[in-house]
């Protein structure tokens, strides 16, 4: 009765942008006597929050409908917001996320860390507000007031994610090439000796931590996560990281680094502890920049080492082979991009012009003070102005530099083009980083103990699983879902759909999927709910 109720209006939905929600209206015709024709008065009898979705009534029409028998029903009923949760959750069983979490945290906590974890996955937004966003999706009995949950992080302690970690890597990382990197992760936070002032990739001017995070190279799975102290050099947590790797007990692995972290101590620490690796060598570093000097001529007429661009640009490679002094077989890939070389050649004229006036007219920059010792001297002076004498010729010095030449090291790949996109496949952890800081709301930490922020970045690393996945499964099946938009916006999509449950002898109704709905959920193989 309830359902052949709500059917028999039509409802019409408007958004007041000024309430931020739609208004519920419906059509009430009457016969215009002057007019002689049908008109239409529009009347408002209640809100919703989604256009389709279901309607809080007002007083108004609860009152006139009364005697129907079954506003009362709708007035004593909950809707709950399922679409999100059940993409989500779906992501996290196909994952064996939600088992592993139960096994480490228990039923009930394992429920809280999902639930939060989804929350910051669909809103980005603090955790101190997410009771409202659980409530309206039936999550309300979990008890996350801000309160609460200031308790429950603290709560995820070490030994606790270590559990976890543990199994995790067991099921994800067995045998894979692994990429590592660092990022730091500003904060305002006082009673925390792990929030330091060191080198900000942000180039913010705070106190930060850094957060070091291993992912899987082949489906781009975060595996693994640490908070370090803020003032740590990269190249100091290698060491860290391979301990405890071993310490949770993972199989045999390979890492994939930016040049961050070479240095000739790490890669010979890797040697010793028989890991595979693949690293870019820093520019400055004479003995590769000597490779390239004397091998660069080479490269025109090696056409085996040719590599197609996406641009429509040839890339030229060569392989020196460069073991270790052990003996430990290692190969040094050379790559020349011409259209890098071009683009500094003509940044370095830029340069050269801005000094060489600089100079002649005696308005010097400190800041380019090296550059006038470098490559000027002063001549006579001349009605014009100050003759000024090149000690250098630019030409000859640009030709000894190694600008758009670049360099891989590593004792996993001896083939150039192969190594080339196995390196290219690490830009995905780039993006997780971008996904932690700007998608899932950890740009700034709002926890000031140290056992609160543990508990909180485990948080934002469940949610950064979940979103890792649903973008992979986005990018996978592009064609069905891309005119749906991103990520964000398929869960916009999904979020309408929606139960209403009823006190007493009513049956539970599902909102009717829209097409949109229909084919995302279908997509990822979601079974949702349906009326009888």
């Amino acid at each position: 009765m309830v359902k052949e109720a709500l059917d028999s209006e039509k409802f019409h939905y408007v958004y007041r942008k000024d309430l931020g929600y739609y208004t519920v209206n419906i059509d009430e015709p009457y016969w215009d006597r002057q007019k002689k024709q049908m008109r239409h008065r529009y009347k408002m009898v209640g809100k919703s929050s989604i256009k389709g979705g279901p309607i809080e009534f007002g007083p108004s029409y609860r009152a006139i409908h009364a005697q129907r028998g079954y506003i009362d029903a709708l007035s004593a009923s909950t809707t709950i917001y399922e679409g999100e949760l059940l993409l989500l959750q779906h992501i996290a069983q196909e994952l064996g996320l939600g088992r592993i979490l139960t096994k480490v945290l228990g039923k009930e906590d394992a429920k809280k860390v999902l639930a939060l974890a989804s929350y910051v996955v669909c809103t980005h937004e603090p955790l101190s507000y997410a009771a409202p966003w659980l409530e309206a999706r039936g999550l309300g009995h979990l008890g996350l007031e801000a309160p609460r949950i200031s308790e429950l992080l603290p709560t995820f302690t070490a030994d606790r994610q270590n559990s976890f970690f543990s199994l995790w890597l067991k099921e994800k990382a067995s045998s894979e090439a692994l990429c590592y990197d660092i990022t730091s992760v500003s904060s305002y936070a006082r009673d925390n000796d792990l929030i330091e002032y060191g080198y900000n990739r942000d180039h913010e001017h705070l106190r930060q931590i850094n957060l070091a995070l291993v992912s899987n190279k082949h489906t781009s799975l975060p595996l693994w996560y640490a908070p370090l102290p803020g003032s740590l050099n990269d190249t100091k947590t290698l060491k860290k990281l391979v301990l405890e790797m071993k310490k949770l007990d993972v199989g045999s692995f390979s890492l994939i680094m930016d040049r961050g972290f070479y240095s000739k101590e790490n890669l010979e620490f890797l040697v010793r502890a028989a890991i595979k690796f693949m690293i870019p060598i820093p520019s400055t570093v004479e003995w590769q920049k000597r490779l390239i000097l004397e091998n660069r001529a080479t490269m025109f007429t090696n056409v085996e080492g040719y590599i197609p661009t996406e641009e429509g640009t040839m890339l030229q490679s060569l392989t020196v082979y460069k073991p270790f002094e052990d003996g430990e077989r290692a190969w040094l890939h050379i790559y020349y991009d011409s259209t890098i070389r071009s683009h500094a050649e003509q940044e370095f004229m830029a340069y050269y012009k801005q000094c060489f006036d600089e100079f002649s007219s005696g308005e010097l920059d400190p800041t380019h003070q090296d550059f006038y010792n470098e490559y000027f001297r002063k001549g006579y002076k001349t009605k014009n102005g100050q003759k000024v004498i090149p000690k250098k010729d630019p030409v000859e010095v640009f030709r000894e530099d190694t600008a758009g030449y670049w360099c891989l090291y590593t004792t996993s790949e001896k083939d150039a083009k192969a190594a080339l996109e196995v390196y290219r496949e690490r830009s995905e952890i780039e993006q997780l980083f971008d996904d932690l800081k700007n998608s899932l709301d950890c740009n700034r930490l709002r926890v000031h103990t140290k056992a609160g922020m543990q508990g909180r970045l485990f948080i934002q690393f469940i949610a950064l699983i979940l979103l890792s996945e649903l973008k992979r499964h986005i990018r996978e099946q592009h064609e069905l879902l891309a005119k749906y938009g991103n990520h964000k916006a398929i869960l916009m999509r999904v979020a309408s759909f929606s139960s209403i449950r009823f006190q007493g002898k009513y049956k539970e109704l599902y909102s009717a999927p829209t097409k949109a709905q229909e084919i995302i959920f279908d997509t990822f193989g979601v079974e949702y709910p349906k009326n009888e």
